[in-house]
């Protein structure tokens, strides 16, 4: 989507109608599916715009018509998968998150959005981009909550290549690009602020502490 685009509250004047709705819901149920099997580039413009699956505008239908021309215009783009001749699978992930978007997310509060990537030997094997559940009060806490849902996630992977006989020898790096977020993951850092973040988003401090994880700060 373009970057100045903002999903607010269906205009009671523009609303789709039954059928129009069930087109929506058709449209974006395509998108939804290309972006959890090869398109990762479009999950974030399709978490946004599932917000409106119940009741939906003209503007949002334009918003999904934006994407499937998107989408027509680059159906060469997708995932590739070399072989790499090592013996081993290195797990690494990547977390981000954006602060109080603008417009509607979950029911109707600024919440903040988590991006997920984990990868295998550079390869991408897991993406998401999903609503947090919960209202971050700052960019930190935004950033640890996606940092939490990225452990949880990573956790979960060592835990399948080791049934599948890679164990991962080391803790699994994990890239995000705050350094507040880093320092509290990484250390025993206790601030006046961090104290009101909720302990679940703590998850990734403990498997740090347990050596399951890594947390590095990138740009």
């Amino acid at each position: 989507l373009p970057a100045s685009t903002v999903l607010e509250a269906p205009d009671p004047e523009r609303l789709l109608g039954p059928e129009r709705q069930k087109l929506y819901m058709a449209k974006l149920g395509t998108c939804n599916y290309l972006a959890t099997q090869t398109r990762g580039d479009i999950a974030v413009a399709v978490s946004k715009l599932g917000a409106f699956m119940q009741q939906a505008d003209e503007h949002h239908m334009k918003a999904i018509d934006h994407v499937l021309a998107y989408l027509a215009g680059t159906p060469d783009v997708g995932l590739i998968y070399r072989r790499s001749g090592l013996k081993l699978l290195v797990l690494r992930a990547y977390s981000d998150a954006s602060f109080a978007d603008k417009g509607q997310t979950g029911d109707g509060r600024r919440r903040s959005h988590s991006g997920i990537i984990l990868m295998l030997n550079m390869c991408a094997c897991l993406w998401k981009s999903q609503v947090q559940k919960s209202v971050a009060l700052a960019t930190c806490e935004s950033e640890l909550i996606a940092l939490s849902q990225t452990t949880q996630e990573v956790v979960y992977m060592r835990r399948l290549l080791q049934f599948l006989g890679f164990t991962q020898a080391h803790a699994t790096v994990i890239y995000e690009d705050n350094t507040a977020a880093e320092a509290i993951a990484m250390s025993d850092l206790s601030t006046k602020r961090s104290r009101f973040i909720d302990t679940r988003h703590f998850y990734c401090k403990e498997k740090v502490q347990e050596g399951e994880i890594k947390v590095v700060r990138c740009d």
